[in-house]
């Protein structure tokens, strides 16, 4: 199942009791600009995204994050960096930052 297919299955859900959320990626990007918001969402661990796309489209779909664990090693997009909005309610920030690659290496 892809990524964006299981977060909008959880969003669509009655899971609003729901406040962590832990996902580890693998494979290409995901595209989760169709997936409804996810506001009760307050302690988000990621690993494995690649995309600064993807993770502007998240900080959109979870807007009440108080804590935030990020790694992102490989990154192959870069293009949406500027248009991303962090979200003003962490407590807790944790980041782990790799380096850029071209999309074609991961792809």
């Amino acid at each position: 199942m892809k990524a964006e297919n299981l977060l909008e299955r959880i969003a669509s859900s009655a899971l609003s009791n729901l406040q962590m959320l832990i996902l580890h990626l693998t494979g290409r990007c995901p595209d989760f600009q169709n997936v409804s918001q996810m506001p009760y969402i307050r302690h988000l661990s990621l690993t494995g995204l690649k995309s600064t796309t993807a993770l502007a489209q998240l900080f959109r779909i979870m807007t009440n994050i108080a804590e935030l664990n990020l790694s992102m090693y490989s990154l192959c997009d870069l293009k949406d960096l500027h248009l991303i909005e962090i979200p003003k309610t962490p407590q807790k920030l944790h980041l782990e930052l790799g380096r850029y690659y071209s999309c074609g290496f991961f792809n």
